[in-house]
This record gives C-alpha cells, sequence and structure tokens, in this order.
C-alpha cells in the first residue's frame, strides 16, 4: 500500500490534533481504525466546524479495489451492487427496481422525476457509473443519459452489457473537454472514496451549464449519535465520513444553491428499510494481510439463542419482520426524517 507523500505514516504516534482536510479548522483526533485490508491502521479525525471526520494518513487504495471487485460476490456491502447489476436487466421497469432497492437510490430518482421534474432531453451524465446498472436503468426509462467511469474494465463490461452509453475518462480531464455540457450530473456513493473530493465537486460544476444541478449521495454522519467516531467502510475505501453540515460548507465554497432530499416518503413505503444498524459491525477489516476475505459473523450470539427449525416455520419469519419494522417505524415516526444516506441537490448559479 502506498502512501500519499504529502503525510507521514505515524504508527505508533498519535497526533493530537490536524487542520481539517475539508475545511482547513482545527480537526481532533478521535480513535484508531482498522484498516479495509489488514494490518494496517489509520487514525481518524473529526473537525467539529464542519462536523466532518476523515482518515490519515491518506492512501492509495487501488490494491483494495482489485481484491473487492475479485470477491465482489462475497464482499460485504459490495455483494448488493453484484446482484443489481444482475438483476437489473431481467426487470421491466428497471429504474423502479433500483429506486425500491435502497435509499441510494431512490434519492436522485426521486429528484430527478419529482422534485426537478426533469424533461427526458435533458443531458445527463452519471460519474462513476461503476457496473453500469443505474445508467441503463435511466436509459431504459427514457433519459438523455451517458455513463462516466476511470475504470476501462469496467466500462468495457457495462457497453458489453448494456451498450454504448459508457465513457473511459478521468473526471478531470473529461470535464475541461465538456465544459458547460450537461444539464445533471448523478454520483451514488461516491466523494466518501475520494483523495480530493472538494476538487472533484468543482470539476463537475465546470461540467454543468448555468442553474445545472448535481445529485449525489453518500453515507450521512448527521444521522447517527455524535460520540460514533467512525461508521463506514473502513478506510482506505472510505475515506471521509461527510455530515449536512459538511456538504453545506462544500455549497458555500462553491456559491452553489443547496437542497437535501427528505426520506419520509421513501420509509413510508419501504419501513423494512429504515436501518437502526448495529454500530460494532461497521470499519472491519474485509481482507487480511494476504488479501483473503474475512468472514464476519456479526450475528453470531443471535443464531446461537434461535434454533434453526424454529426458523423455518414461515409464521416466525412474518412475526420477526413485523417486531423490527415496527420498532423502525417507531424510531422513524419519533422526528428523524433523515437516512443514513444523505441526498444532496447542488445548484450552479
Amino acid at each position: 500500500m502506498e502512501l500519499d507523500s504529502s503525510f507521514d505514516c505515524h504508527d505508533d504516534k498519535i497526533l493530537n490534533s490536524t487542520p481539517c482536510l475539508w475545511c482547513g479548522e482545527k480537526a481532533i483526533f478521535k480513535t484508531k481504525q482498522k484498516s479495509y485490508k489488514e494490518p494496517d491502521i489509520f487514525d481518524i479525525f473529526y473537525c467539529q466546524s464542519c462536523n466532518t471526520s476523515f482518515s490519515m494518513p491518506r492512501v492509495d487504495g487501488d490494491e483494495i479495489y482489485e481484491l473487492i471487485y475479485k470477491n465482489i460476490q462475497n464482499v460485504r456491502g459490495y455483494s448488493r451492487y453484484f446482484n443489481y447489476n444482475n438483476q437489473v436487466i431481467k426487470q421491466s421497469n428497471p429504474l423502479k427496481f433500483l429506486a425500491d432497492s435502497e435509499p441510494s437510490y431512490w434519492g436522485p430518482i426521486y429528484t430527478l422525476r419529482h422534485i426537478l421534474k426533469i424533461g427526458k432531453s435533458a443531458r445527463i451524465l452519471e460519474v462513476g457509473s461503476g457496473l453500469g446498472y443505474l445508467t441503463y436503468s435511466l436509459k431504459n426509462a427514457g433519459y438523455n443519459v451517458q455513463g462516466l467511469e476511470i475504470s476501462k474494465e469496467a466500462v468495457n463490461g457495462a457497453k458489453e452489457k448494456y451498450g454504448d452509453l459508457y465513457i473511459c475518462d478521468d473526471l478531470y480531464n473529461f470535464a475541461e473537454k465538456n465544459i458547460e455540457s450537461y444539464d445533471v450530473v448523478i454520483m451514488t456513493e461516491v466523494i466518501e472514496h475520494l483523495s480530493d473530493p472538494k476538487g472533484f465537486i468543482q470539476s463537475i460544476k465546470k461540467l454543468l451549464i448555468k442553474q445545472g444541478v448535481c445529485i449525489f449521495t453518500t453515507p450521512n454522519k448527521s444521522f447517527y449519535p455524535k460520540d460514533v467516531a467512525w461508521f463506514s467502510d473502513a478506510p482506505p475505501v472510505h475515506c471521509w465520513w461527510f455530515s449536512e453540515d459538511s456538504i453545506k460548507y462544500i455549497a458555500d465554497l462553491y456559491n452553489m444553491e443547496l437542497k437535501f432530499v427528505d426520506y419520509t416518503k421513501f420509509y413510508k413505503k419501504h419501513p423494512q428499510l429504515y436501518k437502526i444498524n448495529n454500530i460494532e459491525s461497521e470499519g472491519q477489516s474485509v481482507f487480511d494481510s494476504y488479501g483473503n476475505l474475512i468472514v464476519h459473523d456479526i450475528d453470531k450470539k443471535t443464531k446461537l439463542r434461535t434454533p434453526k427449525w424454529i426458523k423455518r416455520i414461515r409464521i416466525y419469519n412474518l412475526l420477526k419482520d413485523f417486531l423490527i419494522q415496527k420498532r423502525n417505524i417507531n424510531v422513524y415516526k419519533k422526528g428523524n426524517r433523515q437516512s443514513n444516506v444523505i441526498c444532496a441537490i447542488l445548484t450552479k448559479d
């Protein structure tokens, strides 16, 4: 794993504070955090000024991404992308299928259809299109869309499966060649992976026409108690944990109008997807030092308390699902109108 030369790897020495990599104010050390791949350890810093957490040192995660995509069918948090990629092409309405699957897709799709009411002729670019299924689903619904992805392997696979909808290029380079060329840019779960998300958003602004819109999602720090130091994928896969205050900072920095999507309608329709997460289950190493997948059984105690023959009884499963949904609905009714995902709408002046 190659370290960014601008930071020192302080194995045992803990920096008590450092300038925030997001807003420049003072950020304080919160905790040590396991790496996505053993045995590396990261320091987590928190900035009260912009309510942002980030990991240090900054490292090149290319090796880990290769491991993820080689094992994507079994990697916790990523296997669902593999499943979407296989299922979406079988759907009569793939865009609805994705919108019903999770808040990361519902937010941008709801924004296009019901908040912005984007016409089918509007030029849309999905940045970080990955396996290609969201771009395909938008195209299937009649939108004028392209996908931009830096991975040549991903682009080739998407083209082979979904057609010639994808461009292989680096965003910074692409933005310089396509200034003010798009009405809408969509990103789902991208900025938390980036070493320079501010520069990334600045390049997206270049792509947008006047009054053009960037819609993006990212894990939501604001959703969790303030004493939780890190509840996101382990670094260096996720090296940021953003809040709504973080996004307000970037909107002000680039003089863009900001709105957040209210998830009330999503959870009224899908109460079972309102997650009251086990905070201890995130941020664990996924690969050992040899690159082998580590299997975590976070439900082991629960499984031991419930005999397998009981789980086979249909009424047991129905009752369990009902009780989980009831708990989640009650929490949501108490006034939390957020999701564990932020969906932000940035409009260029």
